[in-house]
């Protein structure tokens, strides 16, 4: 295996699905694979399909194989990639491998970074993908590892049923990290350390719900989400409008829409409030349907408000 230092070295991220395609999505620029030489499998008298190929598999047990070893020269700092490793299934009995990959010297970002980021190459009824500037990847390199960042997942579902999302590994982290899906819809985060997360979805295509998290926090949000006595926020769905309540309207500096990302999507200042009665309501649109956080800063607070933003 040849790999140019700069970029990363991901291993047997692959399905034995993905051995051909993987040289075709990295070109001849990043790596060479040999479907001969590696292979991943689960063992069993019963054969199955694996995200398009036939292997024997069992659920209890997975084997990668590696028939050559890599030499010292091979890659550079392999040993500092941090590596999460999430399996997807539903009741098709599919299983679709996902790799995330934590760069330490931030040599990777949360954007889309040629030599890092592998697209899908193909697409299942019942498929969860790493969604990158609304692109499906099956791998995603990024930077350093932070726990208060979280993740974005695509989850196409073709036959309304239940689905299932597995952590199967973490490489290289000093101690355990917890690791969670975030559902921005039910504003639930369930821990898959130990146990699979599951839930029966309807026939959709899932953009801006589940998330990769890893603190229960991870939403933006402050510990203490009260808002004040004086100060209430509020999406209305019906008029797409944002409603502040408030005794003292002009103690209202800014309102901001900010994604889960941390991106500030939309900022209203004084010479853009709406002032109805009690009420200022600022028109949303031309913003991508999601969870936001609308913070509202006044001149002696902030307060702010989860949505979600639907059309």
């Amino acid at each position: 295996m040849t790999l140019i230092r700069r970029y990363l070295l991901v291993m047997m991220c692959f399905s034995s699905a993905y051995l051909n395609t993987a040289a075709k999505t990295f070109s001849d620029r990043v790596v060479s694979i040999s479907s001969s030489k590696n292979v991943l499998a689960k063992t069993s008298t019963e054969s199955h399909m694996y995200r398009g190929t036939t292997v024997p598999f069992n659920l209890d047990r997975e084997v990668s194989v590696n028939h050559s070893k890599p030499t010292e020269n091979t890659y550079a700092n392999s040993d500092d990639i941090q590596r999460l490793r999430l399996q997807f299934s539903a009741e098709d009995g599919l299983i679709r491998p996902l790799l995330l990959a934590f760069t330490p010297d931030n040599a990777a970002t949360d954007g889309f970074d040629y030599g890092y980021d592998a697209l899908a190459p193909d697409q299942y009824p019942n498929d969860m993908f790493w969604d990158i500037a609304g692109n499906n990847y099956v791998i995603q390199g990024v930077g350093a590892f932070d726990n208060t960042k979280i993740y974005p997942l695509n989850i196409n579902v073709t036959n309304a049923g239940s689905i299932h999302i597995r952590l199967t590994g973490l490489e290289n982290f000093e101690s355990e990290i917890d690791v969670f899906v975030y559902d921005a819809l039910l504003n639930t985060y369930t821990a898959i350390n130990a146990s699979d997360y599951e839930i029966t979805l309807d026939a959709f295509s899932y953009i801006n719900r589940f998330y990769v998290a890893f603190t229960s926090a991870a939403s933006l949000l402050s510990e203490d989400e009260n808002e004040a006595a004086d100060l209430l926020i509020s999406y209305l769905i019906h008029s797409h409008e944002i409603i502040i309540k408030s005794l003292d309207l002009l103690n209202v500096k800014k309102i901001h829409l900010i994604n889960l990302f941390g991106q500030t999507v939309k900022i209203w200042d004084h010479q853009d409030f709406n002032a109805h009665g009690g009420d200022l309501r600022m028109p949303v649109h031309s913003v991508a349907e999601g969870t936001y956080i609308i913070k509202v800063e006044t001149f002696d607070s902030t307060h702010n408000k989860k949505a979600i933003i639907r059309y």
